[in-house]
């Protein structure tokens, strides 16, 4: 297991209480984009891109570190 997901279970398991699995979702949600963008980051999958969006703000684009691998279609 990853850090991340040690990460998930040291806070369930910390939990007082019950709940269902859609309010975890919600608890989950908003940081859920950046740690699994962390997480291929650090696999090598993608790499991150710094992109101006606006005068004061910038935004980070994660591309493929491997467009070939990107494009190969997922055995299904």
């Amino acid at each position: 297991m990853d850090a991340l997901g040690g990460w998930i279970l040291r806070w369930l398991e910390a939990e007082p209480l019950r709940r269902r699995v859609g309010t975890w979702l919600a608890l989950l949600a908003p940081r859920a984009h950046g740690q699994v963008a962390h997480r291929l980051a650090a696999a090598g999958v993608v790499r991150p891109r710094m992109v101006r969006r606006r005068l004061l703000t910038t935004a980070v684009v994660h591309v493929p570190a491997d467009m070939n691998r990107a494009a190969w279609a997922w055995p299904g």
